[in-house]
């Protein structure tokens, strides 16, 4: 994620989006991120979200304040701005005015706030070290959650122990067990003490062997609904050769490797941990990576590279609209059968892009049905394509179970 300029510090009191969260299964999920900095890339407003699509929105994201507690991500944003029609709401202002209307147009919807990101997950080693610091930061997000009518907390923690952005403790690995703990007995405090029904918690949790090992997956799993594993970026600008950014599987050229990072090599790795396949939820993305200066050997793939290629966002990022509209139809497509993975190459241009698009996504939701998992994930939503959004309705139409 990234940082904008915050226009101004606004808090809107909204009331519940509904009484509460109804956490009744209802398998398969269909989960998509709404970025709040959609509307500045790509103005892409919450309005614009086919909401009998999903079966949750997730909105990212809220931050850690430096007094450790639950604060939003942009106030501009998130309830400063005026609605979109020009008319104020009654409720809220900014996104979390649409997020109401939203789930008016949509009431099976159910809406969760994320905490953290990649910018934003420094402070959580911090909130995380002590009972009396986890306990406050819960609180505090149990009341943002409560205030702006979301139905749940998804925490998204990039990542404890070996941090993102800004160094962890070793003692994160435990740390973040007790915190999402502490999340789970203020949520369920705070619907008792409302009279509401239960509301939901879940995690963004990481897809890399590495990461994995520094949670406790079979420890923290009875707090949560479900995991959203963020089976992606396995390749990218830093790899030293090109590669797929999401295969479901570990291509064949990669058996050198003592953990071929793979979709569902992630997902077999929490399932070994105890997590139950009915919490996994897998996460894809509606974005590519590019890279530039690939000589055509392999259509060049598994090819050296002189960098990121410039894209739709930073670090060789290609929104999958833009793709389809600038890309795929002057590059040739090539489909790896054994990652269930596509790429495009362009040899001219020594261009190659590895993304995800119907083909590939319908591979996954056919492994989510056949490992009976909870679902699937998408970050995030405004990148896919405009009007009819092509890989979110090939998740809803392959995936609905009738």
């Amino acid at each position: 994620m990234r940082f904008f300029v915050l226009k101004c510090w606004i808090f809107v009191c909204l009331c519940p989006l509904s009484s509460a969260a109804n956490v009744a299964r209802e398998s398969p999920w269909r989960v998509g991120y709404y970025a709040s900095w959609s509307l500045y890339e790509r103005n892409f407003e919450l309005s614009h979200v086919p909401g009998d699509r999903l079966t949750h929105l997730v909105y990212a994201f809220a931050k850690i304040s430096p007094a450790g507690e639950c604060i939003a991500g942009d106030p501009w944003a998130d309830t400063g701005r005026p609605n979109p029609d020009g008319h104020p709401s009654p409720r809220s202002g900014g996104n979390f005015g649409q997020l109401h209307e939203l789930r008016r147009k949509y009431p099976n919807l159910k809406v969760l706030l994320a905490i953290g990101g990649w910018t934003w997950s420094a402070m959580f080693s911090d909130v995380a070290r002590t009972p009396a610091s986890r306990n406050a930061f819960a609180a505090s997000c149990a009341r943002f959650m409560r205030r702006h009518g979301f139905d749940g907390l998804d925490v998204d923690w990039e990542y404890p122990v070996a941090g993102g952005l800004e160094p962890g403790r070793p003692e994160d690995k435990h740390n973040y067990t007790l915190l999402l703990s502490a999340l789970r007995r203020q949520l369920d405090a705070q619907a008792q003490d409302h009279a509401e029904r239960r509301h939901l918690l879940t995690a963004a949790v990481p897809a890399g062997p590495d990461k994995i090992g520094n949670i406790e997956p079979g420890e923290f799993h009875p707090y949560l609904d479900w995991i959203n594993i963020m089976a992606y970026d396995f390749s990218g600008a830093w790899s030293p050769l090109t590669g797929f950014v999401a295969p479901l599987f570990a291509p064949a050229t990669a058996e050198t490797e003592r953990s071929p990072p793979s979709a569902a090599a992630a997902v077999e790795a929490y399932l070994a941990t105890g997590v139950p396949p009915e919490k996994v939820v897998l996460g894809l993305p509606f974005y590519g990576r590019g890279w530039e200066g690939v000589p055509a050997d392999n259509e060049g793939l598994f090819q050296p590279h002189t960098g990121a290629a410039e894209g739709s966002g930073k670090h060789g990022v290609f929104g999958f609209r833009h793709l389809m509209r600038d890309y795929v139809p002057t590059m040739k497509r090539h489909w790896h059968d054994a990652a269930k993975a596509a790429w495009l190459y362009d040899p001219q241009a020594r261009l190659m892009i590895s993304y995800e698009d119907t083909e590939s996504v319908s591979a996954k939701v056919d492994y989510v049905k056949g490992r009976k998992l909870g679902g699937i994930m998408a970050w995030e939503l405004s990148q896919d394509t405009e009007g009819e959004m092509l890989l979110l309705e090939t998740i809803w139409e392959e995936l609905r179970g009738d």
